[in-house]
């Protein structure tokens, strides 16, 4: 009870709650599933809206280039971050470093989870800062933490903005967010004091990339395994130790959410995509 309350003094505070009830700025809510959603071509981010309220569900584990930060208001979000587990909690924040494998679920402890996650475009913080590739996110303290959330939830706001030079002002709060990483989070990676992208680590990413490169072809535990050269028992066991679900769950994922995807934006019937499936 006391983290409804807290989540819900937060979205009181950023102006997320009118009239007693959750104000989701008349965009699509994502339910049960993690998707993206181009909300603006000409803005280099991606905001998702994030709405779960079954615990059985979860994100599989998956990678991006673009930098992602996890902004969970109502409810504490469970975080897979390669081989880690943690908990992320309401009013607070959390940075994804590129190419880190991630999956999420919402904590047991609350009936729905409602957040947010912001994408930003790899290259354009390239643009602004060329050695990116050789620097890694910590998580920010507390005090930059708040200056981030502030900046997040006026990106959030400025959407319902109908002014035509509101892309302007998104863009002066995003590049303010990236002022204060690169200001105060960074790290350079060979200072780190375990290694970020390791083997294992590249190789899941790999794995994951193949799959999705042939989902659509009869693809079998067998000659997965003898692509990455190893035997089908090491592959499964590779797959549950990290990505905590079979390769056969990533397989159906992965043609789901292409099914998905061709339902809502292709003209192919029903019957095509589960035939395709």
């Amino acid at each position: 009870m006391q983290n409804n309350e807290k989540s819900r003094k937060i979205l009181l505070e950023c102006n997320l709650i009118k009239n007693n009830t959750i104000y989701n700025y008349e965009r699509e809510i994502i339910m049960f599933e993690y998707e993206k959603i181009e909300l603006d071509h000409k803005l280099p981010i991606k905001l998702i809206d994030i709405y779960f309220e079954d615990h059985q569900t979860k994100t599989a584990k998956h990678w991006h280039n673009s930098i992602e930060i996890l902004i969970p208001v109502l409810g504490d979000l469970i975080l897979y971050l390669n081989t880690q587990k943690l908990t992320i909690p309401a009013g607070s924040l959390y940075i994804i470093n590129s190419q880190e494998l991630h999956g999420m679920h919402h904590s047991k402890s609350t009936e729905i989870y409602k957040g947010y996650a912001l994408q930003i475009n790899y290259e354009y913080l390239r643009y602004y800062f060329p050695e990116i590739d050789n620097y890694y996110f910590l998580q920010p303290d507390k005090k930059h933490q708040n200056e981030i959330l502030n900046d997040i939830f006026h990106i959030i706001n400025a959407y319902d903005n109908q002014n035509k030079f509101v892309n302007m002002k998104i863009h002066s709060y995003l590049l303010d967010i990236l002022y204060i990483m690169c200001s105060t989070t960074i790290i350079k990676k060979q200072d780190m004091p375990y290694e970020i992208n390791s083997v294992h680590d590249k190789r899941i990413i790999q794995m994951t990339k193949y799959i999705e490169d042939h989902y659509d072809e009869k693809l079998t535990i067998g000659n997965i395994a003898e692509h990455f050269n190893m035997s089908s028992g090491y592959l499964s066991q590779y797959f549950k130790t990290y990505l905590n679900m079979t390769v056969k769950e990533y397989i159906n994922s992965i043609r789901l959410e292409k099914a998905h995807k061709d339902l809502l934006y292709t003209e192919y019937s029903l019957l095509d995509i589960v035939i395709q499936i």
